[in-house]
């Protein structure tokens, strides 16, 4: 957290926590200054050990693309459409005297 900066004035050193343009203990005018504060110290870091190295290569270089796999919204695509083909290998599986109504009954499971 870093701390709110104080100012003090050059010619009697009293400490305020605001700028203001006359110092309230030496009645001067214009000698409140803002005071350096305390430096945190070095910015802390993760070292070299941690993490794993990555290798760099030039843009022009030729590299296999990395492997494809599956996921995502090909993952949902894909399942709804297995989803799709269950519901009519087990609507096949009923008794429908009529092609026609099997068609029907065929297009009311796909929307689901």
């Amino acid at each position: 957290m870093a701390k709110s900066p104080s100012f003090s004035c050059a010619s009697c050193g009293a400490v305020y926590t605001k700028w203001s343009g006359r110092c309230e203990a030496c009645g001067e005018w214009n000698t409140i200054q803002q005071d350096a504060g305390i430096s945190q110290g070095p910015a802390k870091s993760l070292g070299g050990k941690r993490g794993a190295t990555v290798q760099l290569t030039d843009l022009a270089a030729q590299e296999a693309p990395p492997p494809r796999t599956i996921s995502g919204k090909a993952l949902v695509n894909w399942f709804q459409r297995w989803r799709a083909r269950r519901r009519r290998r087990l609507l096949d599986r009923v008794m429908i005297p009529d092609e026609r109504w099997r068609e029907i009954c065929r297009g009311a499971v796909d929307r689901y």
